[in-house]
């Protein structure tokens, strides 16, 4: 086990050969479903680690694989470190990549909405990993640009703390920036769509 736990490591320092990709991005996913349900924190940062080199990887056509590291093993809770990752990533390949088909992502979008209505309420959001969770998943769902966006956006700014909307509002407005800057149209129809939701609108 060890041993395997340093080749997942050592990999994210390391391109993955294009000849080698199916193989090791199926390997990273084999990987994580047979290990994300860890109580040890070795294993979970390993876990995550794969994550990040998973998703980072994957073509896009391919991110609906997203979903099935969110699918709980039988009657047991995935930890929410893992949740965690997976929704950071679905956040970074967004914001660098706006012109994902999103067609086939409902199964993905429904998770992270799950992820995003639950763990921003005030039982939950001050919790431990559980904001950065909810902040995570709550913004890959925006920027996914999907027609349930508009009543997440609605649902949470209806429950969530003002200190969470606040701070979604400023990660959303720091991509506005950078996609600005971008001569794309992507770029322009995702900062247009992010501009006009509710979040944006309701400024302090």
């Amino acid at each position: 086990m060890d041993d395997v736990l340093r080749c997942v490591i050592a990999i994210q320092s390391r391109k993955i050969p294009g000849e080698l990709l199916a193989e090791t991005t199926q390997a990273l996913l084999s990987f994580i479903k047979s290990h994300r349900g860890s109580n040890n924190v070795r294993v979970l940062l390993t876990v995550g680690a794969a994550i990040r080199k998973l998703l980072l990887n994957l073509d896009k056509s391919d991110l609906a694989i997203a979903a099935e590291l969110l699918k709980a093993d039988g009657n047991l809770e995935l930890p929410i470190e893992v949740e965690l990752e997976v929704a950071k990533m679905v956040v970074h390949r967004f914001r660098f990549d706006p012109g994902i088909d999103t067609t086939k992502l409902g199964e993905l979008a429904a998770a992270l909405i799950d992820n995003a209505r639950w763990y921003s309420t005030p039982k939950m959001v001050n919790r431990d990993k559980y904001d950065a969770t909810a902040l995570n998943s709550f913004l890959a769902v925006l920027l996914m640009q999907r027609p349930e966006s508009l009543k997440l956006c609605g649902d949470v700014i209806g429950h969530a703390p003002e200190w969470f909307t606040q701070m979604a509002r400023r990660r959303l407005e720091g991509m506005i920036g950078e996609w600005s800057t971008v001569d794309r149209e992507d770029a322009s129809k995702l900062c247009r769509f992010v501009s006009s939701l509710p979040l944006m609108q309701n400024q302090p």
